[in-house]
């Protein structure tokens, strides 16, 4: 499991294991869903793009994050995910998103700055391949 957070721009990156419906935090559980938890109980959204997964709502109640306030938004067939994300910043009705890591890294630059603008945090999830697998296991 990696774990990568840039707190100078609100962004976390996190590499989860290979899971139908549900992300998983086992090596830095605690970190990322404290700041699911603590963002939750503000009066906006965490926003989850349809490109990522999700956690089921069993993770989210076990580490105190306000299932209310989340949203898995459904896939877009006029926007991309970029424009999907910036768009639910600029709105301002949301304190996290999270976003599939798949995004080119100029797009995640993009909305890292948008969003630090908008005080709105992002994190970038994504799943491993089979063959980084063992490796994210290790760490």
């Amino acid at each position: 499991m990696m774990l990568q957070i840039n707190a100078n721009k609100k962004a976390y990156s996190v590499l989860s294991p290979i899971s139908s419906s549900a992300i998983s935090f086992p090596v830095a559980e605690n970190s990322v869903y404290q700041n699911l938890a603590k963002l939750s109980n503000k009066k906006q959204w965490v926003l989850f793009t349809a490109n990522c997964p999700r956690p089921t709502q069993h993770e989210l109640t076990r580490h105190n994050v306000s299932c209310d306030k989340v949203i898995h938004m459904k896939p877009s067939i006029q926007f991309s995910e970029e424009q999907i994300v910036v768009k639910a910043i600029q709105a301002r009705t949301a304190s996290a998103i999270v976003a599939s890591s798949d995004l080119q890294q100029d797009a995640k630059n993009r909305i890292q700055r948008i969003a630090s603008n908008y005080s709105c945090e992002v994190f970038f999830l994504s799943q491993p391949t089979a063959s980084s697998l063992s490796t994210a296991q290790l760490h």
